[in-house]
């Protein structure tokens, strides 16, 4: 994933796991925007993607709707 930002676990459930990613900060890559992982980190899919020149740099979950 590159550079991370931030990381969020899921308040009722561990295993949710959410990373801002800023990817390679020196070229363009695919690795930016929000992964998200359901079994504690093993795996990740990107959940959120705007460009291959733009990141995600923090998160934060609602704890009214995580």
């Amino acid at each position: 994933m590159g550079q991370i930002g931030a990381v969020e676990v899921h308040p009722a459930d561990p295993d949710v796991v959410y990373a801002a990613a800023l990817g390679n900060p020196w070229a363009k890559s695919d690795e930016r925007g929000v992964f998200r992982s359901t079994d504690g980190g093993r795996s990740w899919d990107q959940v959120l993607f705007t460009s291959d020149s733009v990141g995600a740099i923090d998160l934060e979950i609602n704890p009214a709707n995580p």
